[in-house]
């Protein structure tokens, strides 16, 4: 979990701080919690900011072959995951 000095100070003048050295940085709640980053924050990093977010989780990537049973055999690549949420 993190530690942010000055909870009422905006996002570029705070202070932050990794207490457990736990990062999101999974395909689940890490890579939704880059999105928003990505599309909401954008104004607040950047550009080498947010490439250098992804990059890193670029390097956790897994691609797996899915066969769509339902539409004729029809094989894909996805992200390789346990399980992934829809909030």
């Amino acid at each position: 979990m993190a530690d942010i000095g000055d909870v009422k100070a905006s996002v570029a003048k705070n202070d932050y701080s990794n207490v457990d050295n736990y990062y999101l940085d999974d395909p689940y709640e890490g890579e939704l919690y880059i999105w928003m980053v990505t599309l909401l924050a954008k104004d607040q990093f950047s550009k080498e900011e947010i490439d250098f977010i992804w990059a890193d989780k670029r390097n956790k990537l897994e691609a797996v072959n899915y066969t769509v049973k339902s539409k004729g055999g029809l094989k894909i690549t996805v992200e390789k995951g346990w399980w992934f949420s829809a909030h």
